[in-house]
């Protein structure tokens, strides 16, 4: 699903009393164009996916363009999930409006390709590290949204996984897809 482009406005986030954590981003997703943000660690870059992603209100500014229904990597993926690595991700796919047998073929053609190695009838809680992170992957690259944000996305993941998801990341754009990543080691840079 092909988006417009999304923008950034003013943004700003600071939380009670403390020092802003974000100051007056201004920023343009084009689709088609991937945008990678990086950064050290604690300076803002979650914070700002997470704003751009509708899960955190702003405290000034506002995201124009964003659309209903986002893919969203947090970083760490939630690990407590007592749902299967397949159940997962279908019923987020039924949520976002995929019809179930599409979401199944798509979420086991994802999960193949970045070398998923285990049951993915297991709940995710039992998954390793890196399995998991596969399933938070495959779940915020479902065909259902205009914009994909992803978070630390290569973090984690093996050589070859890394490599598929730089492919995905490809495919996304070329399907119009806005994609906005942030990478505190430099992935992106080498890839």
């Amino acid at each position: 699903m092909a988006g417009g482009v999304i923008v950034v406005d003013r943004v700003g986030k600071h939380y009670r009393r403390g020092m802003p954590v974000l100051t007056d981003i201004d920023l343009e997703l084009a689709p088609g164009l991937p945008t990678v943000i990086s950064g050290g660690n604690g300076s803002g870059k979650s914070t700002l996916l997470r704003i751009v992603a509708g899960v955190l209100a702003p405290s000034r500014g506002r995201v124009l363009g964003r659309g209903r229904s986002v893919g969203y990597l947090p970083s760490p993926f939630p690990a407590e999930l007592r749902l299967s690595a397949i159940a997962y991700l279908r019923h987020l796919a039924a949520v976002r409006g995929l019809p179930r047998a599409r979401a199944t073929e798509y979420a086991q053609g994802v999960l193949a390709r970045l070398g998923f190695a285990g049951d993915a009838g297991e709940p995710i809680r039992t998954l390793s590290k890196g399995n998991m992170h596969k399933v938070g992957l495959a779940q915020a690259l479902l065909p259902t949204s205009g914009l994909v944000v992803l978070d630390e996305p290569w973090s984690g993941l093996d050589f070859a996984a890394q490599r598929v998801l730089d492919e995905l990341i490809t495919e996304l754009a070329a399907e119009g897809r806005c994609v906005l990543i942030t990478d505190h080691v430099g992935h992106a840079l080498r890839g």
